[in-house]
């Protein structure tokens, strides 16, 4: 089964994961780097893993609600 990222995963981040990762210092840099993502549906802030081919394999969050 193929997987399979929010339908509204956007690279547009929430206000709180914006807040969380400020509190971590993690870099707007270091967000597009690891093409961190929001959900607005499920207040989530997701990082996607990819393969070397560029396909998606798995996928964690971290819920802000």
């Amino acid at each position: 089964k193929a997987i399979k990222l929010p339908d509204d995963a956007t690279a547009q981040l929430g206000d709180s994961a914006r807040k969380w990762l400020d509190r971590y210092d993690i870099q707007p840099f270091e967000r597009h780097r690891y093409r961190m993502l929001w959900s607005e549906s499920r207040q989530q802030l997701i990082f996607p893993l990819y393969d070397k081919g560029q396909q998606l394999v798995a996928w964690q969050c971290r819920n802000h609600q």
